[in-house]
């Protein structure tokens, strides 16, 4: 069968319910469904056929079905989610929010979340650097952040699991110029944030990695303590991380 037809398909499907007519977005691979015109929160409906035990994707402006591996992205991001003792999912969850809220970069979910991981080496466990939500945090943005700066053009992003499935971010040269502009100056913020150990200030340093929302009502200190009487250990991991 023809790969084009099946976006559409399903575009055509959810348009002839009443649910969700007005809610839906097609692209090439998939039918996002927005949840609501306040909510940021969305999710992608992606076609996808099955053939002599491999899985494909269904592009509508292209020619061929494409090969994807969902299960092996998903165990390659686990295994390194494992390293940092859930803190990296922890973390992908904190880009998105900031993608989402401080609309200061546009980023595809697959794309930032590889980026991320990407970041996470093998003996990172036996450190400091993803201890804590908040180290992990500054870790992955000081790493993207010196990625992107060695790479001058956009990246190829693929997936770790099958390198011949790209995930095309869709940047122009200006877009990508702003990614990593947006990504350095969040890096810098979270070594701001981590190194505060006053309880207000570290939050209003968090909140400019963040956004203003993050960690709203937490000031004044941590319950009845002050930033003054947190363990040294534990003011790396500083109020909004609790």
């Amino acid at each position: 069968s023809d790969c084009k037809t099946y976006v559409p398909a399903l575009w055509e499907a959810l348009a002839g319910s009443e649910l969700y007519r007005d809610r839906i977005t097609m692209k090439n691979l998939c039918v996002t469904v927005h949840y609501s015109e306040r909510s940021k929160l969305e999710v992608d409906l992606v076609p996808c056929v099955e053939s002599g035990g491999k899985f494909y994707v269904c592009p509508r402006d292209g020619d061929e079905f494409q090969e994807t591996d969902g299960t092996g992205f998903r165990d390659w991001f686990n295994a390194r989610n494992e390293i940092t003792s859930g803190n990296l999912k922890r973390v992908v969850r904190l880009l998105k929010y900031a993608r989402d809220h401080r609309e200061q970069f546009d980023c595809p979910s697959i794309v930032l979340t590889t980026l991320a991981a990407e970041t996470i080496r093998p003996d990172d466990g036996d450190g400091e650097s993803v201890s804590t939500q908040a180290d992990a945090l500054t870790t992955v943005l000081a790493r993207m952040s010196e990625r992107l700066e060695r790479t001058p053009y956009p990246l190829s992003i693929r997936n770790p699991a099958l390198a011949s499935e790209e995930f095309d971010p869709g940047w122009t040269g200006a877009e990508y110029s702003r990614f990593k502009a947006v990504i350095r100056r969040m890096s810098q913020d979270a070594k701001d944030a981590l190194r505060e150990t006053d309880k207000e200030k570290s939050i209003a340093a968090w909140q400019r990695v963040c956004g203003e929302k993050f960690a709203a009502g937490q000031g004044g200190g941590i319950g009845t303590k002050s930033a003054s009487a947190i363990p040294a250990a534990r003011r790396r991991e500083a109020a909004p991380f609790g």
